[in-house]
């Protein structure tokens, strides 16, 4: 069982996380709307796109519930390369007990030749869940993909990469190692003017 100290001392760690989390949100926005503006002004092409989300829920009764989310994908791209961000958090008590506490950041970077329709890519995932046990889980993975599609009214692409996954527990639990597998397949439709439906599946079979 994990000391007192040392429980504090994770507690302290998430929370100083999150303050910085939440800065980092609005630092994004803010540079951001900043190159957008700019691009506006010069009349060129906008490269980066993003959004940024956040909710809280709170219900009373015979339990009383709390829940917070929080959220930002950022994306660029030209037409040798892109780079993609996303971050999420969530958060969740009952009856002021804690039961959900999770974040989960991702960055990539893809060079496309051939046609553009091929194109390599680097990706790094770091994600936390202290009710799974996981204080950190890091992931580089690299790999190669392939746009069947890349219309503004249809996408679809596959990709098929490998990748290094380490695993540190919050308890004693033995760090883990793992080499990984990782097909993705990824489908986009336009229906109207401003909306999309899209499906994504992502496999992490382990080799080892």
């Amino acid at each position: 069982m994990p000391a007192a100290g040392t429980i504090k001392d994770g507690a302290m760690r998430h929370k100083y996380f999150f303050i910085l989390f939440i800065c980092f949100i609005f630092l994004l926005e803010g540079s951001l709307f900043a190159e957008e503006s700019e691009v506006a002004e010069e009349e060129k092409p906008k490269l980066w796109q993003g959004a940024i989300s956040l909710g809280y829920n709170k219900t009373s009764g015979n339990t009383n519930t709390s829940a917070l989310s929080a959220g930002f994908f950022a994306d660029r791209k030209s037409d040798k390369d892109e780079v993609n961000l996303k971050a999420t958090l969530s958060y969740s008590s009952s009856d002021k007990k804690m039961d959900t506490q999770k974040w989960y950041t991702m960055s990539r970077y893809a060079y496309s030749f051939w046609k553009k329709k091929w194109y390599n890519f680097y990706k790094l995932e770091l994600d936390h869940d202290r009710f799974a046990n996981i204080d950190y889980r890091i992931l580089p993975s690299m790999g190669v993909g392939y746009w069947f599609s890349d219309s503004e009214d249809f996408k679809a692409m596959t990709e098929a990469a490998a990748g290094f996954e380490h695993t540190n527990y919050r308890d004693d639990t033995k760090d883990s190692n793992e080499i990984l597998l990782i097909p993705k397949a990824y489908l986009e439709k336009k229906v109207f003017k401003n909306s999309r439906i899209s499906q994504e599946l992502i496999l992490y079979p382990s080799l080892t």
